[in-house]
């Protein structure tokens, strides 16, 4: 397949299945017409890298997350602007407010007492509490994952066949691979200091002048 007639400044790329798990390809978009403009049966980065090397003219290129993408088109051209396509920015939005959402809001609304409700400061420890279990989930999930692809690369797996079996980009694999032990993304901060003394003043109702 080959349609491409004329310049090409802005050209969105994205992976296609042939056979989900099995087979994948990589399509060219022209931004501007909404049409294809030409498929190759991989999504290596070195074929990625060769076809967009035959279009100096490209000074554009919307790609999903893909570091293997991404490095295609840093190899391809210093110059050519990379962005971030509509659909995966708007899903990392959704993901990322969904998140924060789950952990203010309860998952049921109840009616409370004004005797039985909670302090300032029971409010504020029950935040942090709900933030650390869910970072702690997700840390877990990672790890969890991580084993799952270092105990296929000990079986003999190809990066190819870890990718589909886990269903995760190459990227994730290779930076799994990298991981030796398990991640601790426990957050500081510099008021950490400061977190006793403004809790005691949230517990009192006290403000400083």
């Amino acid at each position: 397949m080959n349609r491409y007639r004329h310049c090409l400044p802005f050209v969105g790329i994205d992976d296609f299945a042939f056979k989900k798990r099995e087979s994948y390809g990589t399509i060219f978009i022209d931004l501007q017409t909404k049409t294809p403009l030409d498929l190759i049966p991989t999504r290596t980065q070195p074929e990625v890298t060769k076809w967009l090397k035959k279009h100096p003219e490209i000074k554009l290129i919307s790609r999903d997350g893909s570091k293997t993408y991404a490095k295609a088109a840093s190899n391809a051209s210093p110059h050519m602007l990379q962005v971030g396509d509509r659909w995966h920015i708007l899903h990392q939005l959704f993901d990322a407010v969904k998140k924060e959402i789950f952990a203010i809001v309860p998952e049921r609304w109840t009616t409370i007492l004004s005797d039985s409700l909670p302090t300032p400061k029971e409010t504020l420890n029950h935040s942090f509490r709900k933030n650390e279990r869910i970072r702690e989930e997700n840390e877990q999930k990672r790890w969890t994952r991580i084993q799952k692809v270092h105990s296929l690369k000990e079986q003999g797996y190809k990066i190819t066949a870890i990718v589909n079996h886990l269903n995760i980009s190459r990227g994730t694999v290779y930076a799994d691979l990298k991981v030796k032990q398990k991640p601790n993304h426990k957050r500081s901060s510099p008021f950490d200091h400061f977190r006793p003394f403004i809790q005691s003043l949230i517990q009192k109702n006290q403000t400083v002048e």
